[in-house]
């Protein structure tokens, strides 16, 4: 008996199986070029989570960052000081910071002056600082929630992508990814007040220059919208830059931690700021302030600034002395 009546019938499931089998082998295909091209991908351009093992002497880094060009910033501004990036924030979590900034020109005495520039900021920087450390609390709470093998709650997944997008990390592979709270704990953490202090009081004169009084701005930092600053005085023709305005003086210390917390430039100083945590160093602005180096064109000779400011005013008193015992093994 023949059997080529009964092969079309035969045949014809065969090929539908066959279509489906290569859909599925396509699918799975894609997506495990998806997550390869993903992997290692948390945020720009974030070093991986340092081991304690693999941890390079601090001379030895900044060594590398002083002999190799500066990083390429994908920003519209070349300096990566003058980034704002205060649109980005999520407000509806963050306390509200108040304040103007003062009349300090009006105090004659320059040491009265130096004192009361600093007690004001210094109060700004401890809420600032305080709100990370919060932060921070509670994704470390819910990394050892992970380690322990707890399942988290939706709402506790929404507001860690949440948070992770603001600080300009993928959210994608949550919660499959090992290094998604590794990234987040190195973004989010304090700078040291010292750091702090003699920044804004080198960019703003003491708070006395014209952005400082005018915009609340104290760190020197640029916005790129028509109307969203101060036009500076010496702008070249060819840049339409404008110097940021901000609501409050808390506006413009938060939009300062964002920068420094985020922008690819300052990725050395993250790093650093994670290793001395292992170490169980203090965060030292001495120690930190050497990766600034991008944060003006002045390069080696603003951080030689910085760090005068630090030691003639004695700004270290304010760092913490000791790190706190926070750290998950994995």
């Amino acid at each position: 008996m023949s059997l080529r009546r009964y092969l079309p019938k035969i045949a014809a499931p065969l090929r539908g199986l066959g279509i489906v089998l290569f859909i599925l082998l396509l699918g799975s295909f894609i997506l495990y070029m998806t997550e390869k091209k993903q992997q290692n991908v948390l945020a720009t351009n974030e070093p991986t989570i340092i081991k304690p093992a693999a941890i390079a002497p601090v001379q030895n880094e900044l060594a590398k960052i002083n002999k190799e060009p500066q990083p390429s910033i994908k920003t519209t501004s070349s300096n990566p000081k003058k980034v704002n990036l205060a649109s980005q924030l999520n407000t509806d979590r963050l306390p509200s910071l108040t304040g103007k900034v003062p009349d300090f020109a009006a105090i004659k005495d320059v040491k009265q002056k130096k004192n009361n520039f600093f007690a004001w900021l210094l109060e700004f920087v401890k809420k600032e600082n305080s709100r990370i450390s919060s932060l921070r609390e509670r994704i470390l709470a819910y990394q050892k929630q992970k380690l322990q093998k707890k399942p988290l709650l939706p709402r506790d997944i929404i507001w860690l992508k949440s948070l992770a997008r603001e600080y300009g990390l993928s959210p994608k592979r949550y919660p499959h990814h090992p290094e998604f709270y590794p990234a987040l704990l190195r973004s989010v953490d304090i700078l040291p007040p010292s750091l702090v202090l003699a920044q804004g009081a080198n960019e703003s004169g003491w708070g006395g220059s014209r952005f400082a009084r005018d915009a609340n701005n104290l760190f020197g930092q640029w916005c790129y919208i028509k109307g969203c600053g101060l036009v500076p005085l010496r702008r070249e023709k060819n840049q339409n830059h404008e110097v940021a305005r901000y609501n409050s003086t808390g506006g413009s210390v938060r939009a300062f931690f964002h920068n420094i917390n985020t922008h690819p430039a300052y990725a050395p100083l993250r790093k650093l700021r994670e290793q001395l945590r292992y170490e169980q160093k203090p965060l030292s602005g001495l120690v930190l302030g050497d990766m600034l180096i991008p944060y003006s064109q002045r390069g080696k000779a603003y951080v030689k600034d910085i760090k005068a400011l630090i030691k003639n005013n004695n700004l270290s008193q304010y760092d913490p002395s000791k790190i706190p015992s926070e750290l998950v093994k994995k």
